[in-house]
């Protein structure tokens, strides 16, 4: 349930302090990624892989489609 306030902003910085994540920015892309650190290797760059997923109504859908949009990915592994 909502509070009523909208907010239009997320201190990305402040998420990575809390959540105690690297967070690493690309400048050739303005990209930026938060993610735990992987075996102690840093990331080489926030260039994602382009997806193909198949939405709920049975269609393609391409992470490349929201070009110059700002997207949220969130992912999740049980290891």
């Amino acid at each position: 349930m909502g509070t009523g306030r909208s907010t239009s902003s997320l201190d990305v910085g402040v998420v990575a302090d809390r959540l105690r994540m690297p967070l690493l920015h690309d400048d050739s892309y303005n990209i930026w990624a938060l993610g735990p650190e992987s075996g102690g290797r840093a990331l080489a760059s926030a260039e994602a892989a382009d997806p193909e997923l198949i939405t709920v109504d049975g269609n393609p859908f391409k992470l490349s489609s929201l070009h110059g949009r700002k997207v949220l990915l969130v992912a999740w592994a049980s290891w």
